[in-house]
């Protein structure tokens, strides 16, 4: 199984990850060969949040050895703070 995971504010993408070698051996995801655009994640938060429906700055993509996947939209109120935080004092 593997687990990406997307966090997203108006001009930042980040990606990290990891998936599972064995039942319970967890191993960290190498994000730096994935090729996935930041505007691509841009496009999809415009689309689902259209309206001001489904707030989300992050996303969390399971792939399952399937190959069926589930993508979990997700607030992150403590992130959102954060970057607040940091925007109020430029």
């Amino acid at each position: 199984m593997y687990i990406l995971k997307v966090g997203t504010q108006t001009t930042v993408v980040g990606f990290t990850g990891f998936y599972f070698f064995g039942v319970n051996d967890r191993k960290p995801l190498d994000v730096r060969g994935i090729e996935i655009e930041s505007e691509s994640v841009h496009q999809l938060h415009a689309i689902t949040t259209e309206g001001g429906h489904n707030r989300w700055n992050r996303l969390e993509f399971t792939l399952f050895p399937d190959f069926k996947f589930d993508i979990k939209f997700i607030w992150d109120q403590e992130l959102q703070d954060e970057v607040d935080g940091y925007n109020r004092q430029i």
